[in-house]
């Protein structure tokens, strides 16, 4: 048995949250292994109260650059992080194959080269793709774990006061997140302009986030924050963390946050166009997937000036339910 695994994954926040599962399986399947992950540091901070991480490091610079060169990867450094590895799990697309493959000869123990999403055609959940792989190769101990996450207690003492600059004490709000990675998964602005205006005509707290790479998004922003709804602009990951852990109930499109909101245990209403909630949903019983069609040329549309349209009925439903169950 290995006494010292790195495992590897640089993919974006919901690629991460996909992969954990299989994280948690190699870690109950190698109990007395010391286990190091290299990572992009904020997603790595997720994963802060797990015992079996000893060490991070930071993903995203020029270490393995020379083993993707057809001449230099023979006689390449071996990176800090990989030295002494008894085992290293790589999670990657196609593109890692061929890095797996010479790291493989390069170091002393296996390298494990996990693919981390499905190939297209392929229907069958991401986590549980990635973690039929890991068991495949003997690498997981038990069933499919279930994860869940929690914030970071330091952030705590922020999420309390920004909640109450904006006289949020009371109750916790819905965080609303429209944007997403792919503008395509955007459920059309109208729908979420409709949604806002309903809590807000209920009374119920509510804000929206606005992460840092969706600009697209930012005149529907100022449209939301002009009506009294504030808007929560590009937090880091351990803030948002809190947010979201914090938060009343949570609706998203597809997007990393939402695995996060639904990892974290929050109710998650989350939205699916083009791509299949069956592969990229997540689960869990406090998770709520609607599936809805709209052409990619009307998401960035809304009408703040015409009043808005009505609520999805299936989301109607839900927000009844969920913030007003019994009635």
């Amino acid at each position: 048995m290995p006494r010292r695994i790195v495992v590897m994954h640089q993919g974006a926040l919901g690629d991460f949250i996909l992969a954990l599962p299989s994280i948690e399986g190699v870690a109950r399947a190698h109990p007395a292994a010391r286990i190091d992950l290299w990572s992009r540091p904020e997603h790595a901070a997720l994963l802060k109260d797990r015992s079996y991480i000893e060490r991070t490091y930071p993903a995203g610079g020029r270490e393995l650059a020379p083993f993707f060169d057809d001449a230099a990867w023979r006689s390449a450094p071996i990176p800090e992080f990989l030295e002494g590895a008894g085992m290293v799990v790589m999670f990657a697309q196609e593109q890692g194959r061929a890095l797996a493959r010479r790291l493989a000869r390069r170091l002393p123990g296996p390298v494990h080269w996990i693919r981390s999403f499905p190939p297209p055609g392929r229907d069958m959940p991401a986590a549980e793709f990635i973690f039929s792989q890991v068991a495949a190769r003997g690498l997981s101990g038990g069933e499919f774990p279930e994860i869940r996450l929690t914030p970071p207690p330091d952030e705590s003492l922020a999420v309390r006061r920004w909640r109450e600059e904006h006289a949020m004490t009371h109750s916790p709000p819905v965080v609303l997140h429209p944007g997403s990675g792919g503008t395509r998964k955007i459920w059309p602005l109208r729908n979420w302009w409709a949604v806002i205006n309903r809590l807000k005509a209920r009374r119920i707290p509510a804000c929206v986030l606005l992460g840092p790479a969706e600009r697209a998004l930012e005149d529907f922003a100022a449209a939301v924050s002009g009506i009294g709804v504030p808007v929560l602009e590009g937090p880091g990951l351990p803030r948002l963390s809190a947010f979201l852990g914090a938060a009343r109930l949570f609706m998203g499109n597809d997007s990393g946050v939402t695995h996060l909101a639904a990892a974290l245990g929050t109710p998650t209403i989350a939205v699916f166009g083009p791509t299949s909630p069956r592969v990229w949903a997540p689960k869990g019983p406090h998770v709520h997937v609607v599936r809805d069609r709209w052409p990619e040329s009307e998401v960035l549309e809304w009408p703040p000036a015409a009043g808005f349209p009505p609520v999805h009925p299936r989301i109607s439903n839900l927000l009844r339910r969920l913030l007003f169950p019994g009635t």
